[in-house]
């Protein structure tokens, strides 16, 4: 499996952007910087191939011969293939609605510039997703105005975030997760309904409980993605209730059974996303590893995992039917508050992993047999930063990159430009 390679190396410009921001005022500012730096500095080059002859031209090279050239075959079409791309956990805690509010821009009608400021606070997020076919991230908060409970771990996320989460470039997102029901069903169907407003497919949840946990389908470039999500944890579980709005929790059987059903459905790739694992570990449990090669075995190609909040290792994996597998046992937070007070100069270097954050790119491509299959994973390093002024905003990962590396395993790439 090769690292999958960024077409500009850019860390220079980024760094430079970076220190442009510390002494801005405004995340906005930085962020401005930073795209126009980078768009500026990076111009991708291009091989112009020969032309063909045309056929005139190729009867008259031949005429001597007596009989016309025949035309020339068509080359073989390339291969079909897709790079997706794989964020963690997006946490609406509370502390993210006065950072966005702090970097909302609007025009003079009073039309937000960026979803509210959310979109300024995923930052770079955009930028490590950006030419993918397909982007995927756990939402680990209800999107709803209706306000059910309180706490400082019971969440609610504004809708302005699934527009920034969109506008970023996402298209699935897992809803299978311990915080599906802090606000009870009506959040969760609200959250169901935000997501299709703003184009996004959820995954995991849904009107039914067959329809949280029915795969859903994703295609591109003739290729079938299927998504499958399930959560072993619940915080606030509501009574089964097969006709009622719905999370899928992890069960092995049944999820197997669904893997095998998205392949006799036409799914060329099958996607489990598993929300599972302790808190704040560093590596999975012997359980967890097993139980993930159980589900590769029984034909899924990538298992996503959310839950501990920080970044564990990528394990390539070779099943017995010869597929090559990849499962990322956590992808830890894509964007929240956690480690807000860590300080890089003062603190242990481990107390800031639950601000480490990746973007982990896969390419896939359908081979001469047909058969699709998992070729190169990378990742993008990335953090997220914090002001003394409440600021919050995903950057590239500098200081902390080789950290980043060492816990995922996976061959590092740049943010594109």
């Amino acid at each position: 499996m090769r690292a999958l390679a960024c077409p500009c190396n850019a860390e220079a410009l980024i760094d430079a952007a970076l220190r442009f921001h510390a002494r801005a005022s405004r995340a906005g500012l930085a962020l401005c910087v930073l795209a126009g730096a980078l768009a500026a500095g990076c111009a991708s080059e291009r091989a112009t191939a020969p032309s063909a002859p045309s056929p005139r031209e190729m009867h008259a090279a031949h005429a001597h011969e007596g009989v016309d050239a025949p035309a020339p075959s068509p080359p073989p079409a390339a291969p079909a293939g897709l790079v997706l791309a794989f964020g963690g956990d997006v946490i609406a805690h509370e502390a993210l609605r006065g950072a966005a509010a702090r970097a909302d821009r609007r025009d003079a009608d009073g039309t937000s510039l960026n979803a509210s400021g959310y979109g300024a606070l995923v930052g770079a997020v955009e930028a490590a997703v950006r030419g993918v076919d397909i982007a995927f991230a756990n939402l680990e908060s209800p999107v709803t105005p209706h306000r059910r409970r309180r706490g400082g771990m019971i969440f609610q996320g504004e809708e302005p975030l699934l527009a920034a989460i969109a506008g970023a470039g996402f298209h699935v997102l897992s809803l299978a997760n311990n915080h599906a029901f802090d606000q009870g069903r009506v959040g969760l169907t609200d959250t169901l309904s935000a997501v299709e407003r703003h184009g996004l497919v959820a995954v995991g949840a849904g009107a039914t409980m067959r329809a949280a946990c029915e795969p859903r389908f994703v295609e591109r470039r003739g290729i079938k993605v299927a998504f499958l999500a399930r959560t072993l944890v619940m915080n606030f579980p509501e009574p089964a209730d097969a006709g009622k709005p719905a999370v899928c929790m992890l069960a092995e059987g049944p999820l197997k059974q669904h893997v095998r059903a998205a392949r006799r459905d036409g799914a060329d790739l099958v996607i489990a996303s598993l929300h599972w694992g302790n808190e704040y570990e560093r590596a999975p449990r012997r359980d967890q590893i097993e139980a993930a090669h159980r589900i590769v075995e029984a034909g899924a190609d990538l298992v996503i995992g959310h839950h501990p909040h920080v970044l564990q290792r990528v394990e390539r994996m070779r099943a017995r039917d010869g597929r090559e597998a990849l499962i990322a046992y956590s992808l830890g937070n894509l964007l929240s508050n956690q480690a807000f007070a860590f300080d890089p100069s003062v603190g242990r270097e481990a107390d800031g992993d639950t601000r480490d954050a990746a973007v982990l790119r896969v390419a896939v491509a359908r081979g001469e047999d047909g058969v699709v299959r998992v070729e190169e994973a990378s990742a993008i390093p990335l953090w997220t930063h914090h002001t003394a002024e409440g600021d919050i905003l995903v950057v590239p990962a500098t200081s902390r990159r080789a950290r980043i590396g060492k816990r995922l395993e996976v061959p590092l790439i740049d943010v594109a430009p």
